[in-house]
C-alpha cells in the first residue's frame, strides 16, 4: 500500500491537536502557580481534569489506529509501517516536540506546588505552636470552679 490511509491519518492529526491543547493546558497551569499564593485550587484540579481527559482521547485514538492497522492486515493482507510515510514521521515529531514542552511546563508548575505547599505546612504549623502559647498563657478555665475537700470533717 503505496498511500497513507486517511482514516489513519485523521486520527494522528486528531492525536497531534489533543497534544497542542494539553500543551495550552500546561501553560495554563504554570500561569496559575505563579501567582505567590495559589488562591484558586479548583481551577486547577479543573485543568488538570481537562488534561486527562485529552489523555483518555488520545489514547483511545492510538487503540484505534493499532485496531485499523491490524484489521488491514487481516482481511486485506496488508502489512502497513506507519513510519515509512512521511507525514506520520512529522507528526511524530511534532507530538515528541510537544511532549517535551508539556515535560517542563509540568516540572514548573509541580515545583511551584510543591513550594506553595511547604509555606502553607510552615504557616498551619507556626499557627499550631501559637494557639497552643495563647492556650497556655491564658490558662482559660483551668481553675475556675475547683473543689476543696475537706478531709478532717
Amino acid at each position: 500500500m503505496d498511500k497513507y490511509p486517511a482514516s489513519i491519518k485523521q486520527k494522528v492529526e486528531e492525536q497531534v491537536n489533543h497534544w497542542e491543547e494539553m500543551l495550552s493546558i500546561s501553560r495554563q497551569k504554570v500561569e496559575l502557580v505563579q501567582d505567590s499564593q495559589l488562591d484558586d485550587v479548583d481551577k486547577l484540579n479543573q485543568l488538570l481534569e481537562q488534561q486527562q481527559e485529552r489523555i483518555e482521547a488520545i489514547d483511545k485514538l492510538t487503540r484505534g489506529i493499532g485496531e485499523e492497522i491490524r484489521e488491514l492486515g487481516s482481511v486485506g493482507g496488508i502489512n502497513i509501517n506507519l513510519t515509512a510515510y512521511p507525514e506520520y514521521r512529522e507528526a511524530v515529531a511534532q507530538i515528541r516536540k510537544i511532549a517535551l514542552l508539556i515535560k517542563e511546563n509540568d516540572g514548573i508548575a509541580e515545583a511551584r506546588v510543591r513550594e506553595l505547599l511547604l509555606n502553607t505546612r510552615g504557616k498551619i504549623q507556626s499557627l499550631r505552636n501559637n494557639k497552643k502559647a495563647q492556650e497556655a498563657y491564658l490558662q482559660e478555665d483551668i481553675y475556675s470552679e475547683g473543689w476543696f475537700i475537706d478531709q478532717k470533717k
